[in-house]
């Protein structure tokens, strides 16, 4: 069903993700300036009063859109199934065909932490940080499938030049010695939306969980694959109680000493960081020459340069040797010094 907003409140252009019913009464209220009761579960969407809740692209930061479950409410009844807020749950859109063998019950959901049938406690292994909800297996399911793209094109140039490091993360889990378990990996898209790689976490088995309820951290990295246009994040479930929550994504720079992006570790890269001697600056940036992360420019991110000068498909120009090139810097930055 459409679900359109109209008004002067509205914030121009597409939701960029699935709205529920449960959203329009909040939407409508919020819009008419009447405060939410605590009754309604929904939330209030497309309205300029109301931040966008996506993450935006970025470094540092968990770019899933409601990897926590608490974006939706949860329930205390394991064959409530949900559309969860972020999340894509069918790759032909046909939703009649592909549960009509299962009474529509073997799509994932969101559960509370303590719903009653042996489902995990707020005490069990699990997230230290964890919030009231958790991802569950849908209650008639022996398979599930939910999943998120990023775009990341504006990101192509550092991707391809392979300057962008991912981490990927979550909790993952089941039910005492089943082996209902839950799977989570990304798929890295080219333009075309072909698959050019994947990674996936360690599953988490009920060895692992010792023939006990709970969820258990397993985390990975890597650089991401150039050509990488789209990221595809996956959580899937096999049996109907593989369980999920805390699932994350974050980018960070590889910190190569290719401060420009051009491929090749040299002198315009340090040109950059001389530049930026000493100043304070986002993490978040891709070219501001903070290349050990600390937030300041400075001799971390010249030993990053230097180790790692000429590497790389150098372009056609004359590269001065690295033996001469320590004297280079420390004149550019006393210069720099001296005029500041």
């Amino acid at each position: 069903m459409p679900f359109i907003v109209s008004g002067n409140s509205v914030r121009n252009g597409l939701l960029g993700f699935d709205a529920k019913n449960v959203d329009a009464a909040a939407t409508a209220l919020t819009h008419l300036g009447i405060a939410l009761p605590s009754y309604i579960v929904g939330h209030a969407i497309g309205l300029e009063s109301v931040a966008d809740p996506r993450p935006t692209l970025g470094l540092g930061h968990n770019l899933i859109f409601n990897g926590d479950a608490e974006y939706d409410h949860g329930f205390t009844e394991h064959g409530m199934d949900q559309a969860i807020t972020g999340w894509e749950e069918f790759r032909d859109a046909n939703f009649l065909n592909e549960t009509s063998s299962r009474d529509g019950f073997d799509t994932a959901t969101v559960l509370e932490y303590g719903t009653p049938g042996g489902f995990p406690l707020a005490s069990d292994p699990g997230p230290t940080n964890r919030g009231d909800n958790f991802f569950s297996a849908g209650a008639g399911s022996s398979s599930s499938e939910m999943f998120q793209q990023l775009d990341v094109a504006a990101m192509a140039a550092q991707i391809d030049a392979g300057q962008i490091d991912f981490d990927l993360s979550g909790y993952l889990g089941g039910y005492i010695n089943q082996n209902d378990r839950a799977e989570f990996f990304v798929r890295f898209l080219d333009a075309n939306g072909s698959e050019l790689a994947r990674t996936t976490l360690g599953t988490v088995t009920h060895d692992d969980r010792g023939d006990q309820t709970g969820l258990l951290l397993r985390e990975t990295d890597g650089t991401l694959v150039p050509g990488t246009r789209t990221v595809e994040l996956v959580l899937t479930t096999t049996g109907n109680d593989g369980y999920a929550d805390n699932l994350s994504f974050i980018l960070d720079w590889t910190r190569t000493g290719d401060i420009n992006a051009d491929g090749f570790v040299g002198v315009e890269d340090l040109d950059v960081l001389l530049a930026n001697w000493g100043d304070t600056v986002s993490r978040s940036s891709l070219a501001n020459g903070d290349l050990d992360g600390d937030g300041v420019v400075g001799q971390g991110d010249l030993d990053a340069v230097l180790g790692n000068w000429s590497h790389g498909t150098p372009p056609d120009v004359n590269i001065p040797e690295p033996g001469s090139l320590a004297l280079l810097a420390l004149g550019g930055i006393l210069l720099g010094r001296r005029r500041r």
